[in-house]
């Protein structure tokens, strides 16, 4: 009877370990699966990596070719940005997730200067303090603080045109609106030559 009764025992516990090492069979069956998939995706965000990494310089490329070209506003703000994106580019501590944000980030603040007005003080090409008013990407003037003798930039002539003092007060009226401190209203304001017949 005792012999009888302990193989019963161990009949159980074979039993109970055959359930137990079919489950752990199929647990370790679904980690290999898991970590071939992991492998696989790792493997692709490598060849990701490689790809969009050349992908952020072109970026930042033709950006820097585009501040260039563009109406020289914001000029060392925006020639700032691009730096400051080269060496983020090559840091080691920064994810590429994040690098690409930052890249996209730069690209949407060049977007919106195009829908935006703003007025700024800065140092003219003479080294003087002035005040410039951005009208989107149409068009750039800055005004002495004097309030007397307004220019225009000219995308044609890559060079600042005088405007007739007529103009004077229209400039400082589109300062004030960029600045909030008036309502905004229809600007009187000489647009530059844009390349084709005026």
């Amino acid at each position: 009877r005792n012999d009888l009764q302990d193989y019963r025992l161990t009949q159980a516990e074979i039993d109970q370990l055959s359930v137990y090492n079919r489950q752990l069979g199929e647990i370790i069956h679904n980690q290999d699966t898991q970590i071939a998939s992991l492998k696989t995706q790792i493997k692709e965000i490598e060849v990701t990596q490689q790809g969009i990494m050349p992908l952020m310089e072109r970026m930042l490329n033709g950006l820097q070719s585009f501040v260039m070209l563009d109406t020289p506003f914001l000029l060392k703000e925006r020639e700032d940005r691009i730096a400051n994106l080269r060496g983020l580019l090559l840091s080691a501590n920064t994810t590429v997730s994040e690098k690409f944000r930052r890249t996209l980030e730069a690209f949407q603040i060049e977007v919106e200067y195009g829908r935006t007005i703003e007025a700024y003080r800065s140092q003219n090409v003479h080294g003087e303090m002035v005040d410039f008013l951005r009208v989107g990407r149409l068009a750039l003037y800055y005004l002495p603080l004097s309030g007397d003798g307004g220019f225009v930039w000219d995308k044609e002539g890559k060079d600042w045109v005088a405007l007739n003092s007529e103009f004077d007060r229209s400039i400082l009226q589109g300062i004030r609106i960029a600045r909030k401190q008036s309502a905004p209203s229809l600007l009187n304001l000489k647009l530059p030559r844009l390349g084709v017949n005026e």
